[in-house]
């Protein structure tokens, strides 16, 4: 969780204390509106601009959010704690990763070694076998024209997609299928695994890059009898990889909330301040 607080501080707590005990029949509230709403502004000011910057407005730093889903920024919330103090927070993952940075991480080590993973016999030159863990890791690809729309990165290009419409129509490429039955085998770690069956069909070839191999799953019948098609490739992530393959290179911490707040400080003390002002001047009276 990252935390942002919008408060007054301690002196003017004080402050307020005193007039407070000369003030017994009145509110706080009713004492201060004016910088009670201040202060309250200021929050939803802040939880604006720190949104902002996770939707992917450039920081102070010069630095951007890419990609953004809009998940992140949906996550930012405030919540009144008392009066004169309010929490903005996000309890997002994604916050505390771009926030704090995230170390290099060899999928090679952690993957193929959770509970989904898989195990390969493999024979030993001279004799014997060794077990080796992997694990499938299925990606998927969006049509034309839904893949603005459904957040998937890996688009199928126009050509490719109408090639494959025309195969599935005249029967020249088939779709995979989910089979109802499952199969069961071990993971790594000796747990058995309960895996879906399928009843595969082609798989685009000849394709250079991240799209080979591609595959149409068909999805369930729809009242008219008719499948849509979902698409997707996969890789084998494998404690045999290649030792520079499958690793996510760390990131650089962001420091986004951080950002915000040493943005907004200046601004809201002055409108905290003003508002403070204005309802002294009125208390005065």
């Amino acid at each position: 969780m990252i935390l942002l607080q919008a408060e007054i501080d301690g002196e003017l707590v004080d402050i307020i204390s005193k007039i407070r005990a000369f003030q017994q029949d009145f509110p706080l509230a009713t004492l201060f509106p004016t910088a009670a709403s201040a202060v309250r502004a200021s929050a939803y000011a802040i939880q604006e601009q720190w949104k902002a910057f996770a939707s992917g407005e450039p920081l102070p730093s010069g630095d951007k959010v890419k990609n953004s889903s809009g998940a992140y920024a949906a996550s930012i919330n405030t919540s009144q704690q008392s009066l004169w103090s309010y929490n903005i927070l996000s309890k997002a993952a994604v916050a505390r990763w771009l926030e704090e940075g995230t170390p290099e991480v060899d999928f090679k080590q952690t993957h193929p070694y959770g509970p989904r993973g898989r195990v390969a016999k493999k024979k030993i030159k001279g004799g014997g076998f060794r077990y080796v863990p992997y694990i499938i890791i299925p990606f998927r690809w969006a049509t034309p024209n839904a893949g603005a729309h459904m957040g998937i990165k890996n688009v199928i290009p126009e050509q490719i997609y109408s090639a494959i419409q025309s195969g599935i129509r005249k029967g020249t490429f088939k779709r995979s299928v989910v089979l109802n039955g499952k199969t069961a085998s071990d993971n790594f770690w000796g747990e058995e695994q309960q895996r879906n069956t399928y009843d595969w069909g082609d798989r685009l070839k000849g394709m250079g890059g991240a799209i080979n191999g591609l595959v149409a799953m068909a999805g369930q019948p729809n009242k008219k009898g008719t499948r849509q098609s979902t698409y997707f490739t996969f890789r084998v992530i494998s404690a045999d990889s290649p030792a520079s393959a499958w690793i996510k290179p760390a990131t650089k911490a962001m420091k986004i909330a951080e950002q915000t707040a040493n943005m907004m400080a200046g601004k809201v003390s002055k409108v905290v301040e003003a508002g403070f002002y204005a309802d002294l001047k009125g208390l005065s009276k």
